[in-house]
């Protein structure tokens, strides 16, 4: 079933709490599952299964290219951000560590904002929300 605005609204939503499984609406849901959330590590960068990730299903692959792997931050632009050694930086991810969490904030927050700029400039939605996990959870 579709959902609408009224008058045929379109709408574009990202990372929005509760959104998984993405709602069939007239125009783009990026579910929260899609990136970094401090209750799971799920997402483009660990899911095998893309259902209800974002709809409608077949703008997965282009939402996917703008995703960012926590992995890709460089020392630079993380330390534009916290201040931590290098042996810091490039431990693996654990749920333990303050610094993975970061790289991933970072990564999912950047990601969105990509997203969020190219539905607004592709899909001109009547409405476009972006939420960014990474303000909380920092």
């Amino acid at each position: 079933m579709e959902h609408r605005l009224g008058g045929g609204r379109k709408v574009a939503v990202v990372g929005w709490w509760a959104t998984w499984p993405a709602e069939h609406v007239n125009g783009t849901i990026v579910s929260d599952h899609s990136g970094y959330h401090f209750l799971f590590e799920e997402g483009f960068a660990k899911t095998k299964d893309s259902a209800g990730l974002v709809f409608p299903p077949q703008a997965a692959a282009s939402i996917e290219s703008l995703m960012e792997d926590p992995g890709d931050i460089d020392r630079a632009r993380l330390r534009r951000y916290i201040s931590v050694s290098d042996d810091e930086i490039d431990a693996p991810f654990s749920f333990d560590n303050d610094v993975s969490h970061f790289k991933w904030l970072l990564s999912t927050a950047e990601s969105y904002t990509r997203i969020g700029l190219k539905l607004w400039k592709n899909e001109r939605p009547d409405l476009l929300m972006v939420y960014i996990e990474g303000v909380d959870s920092a």
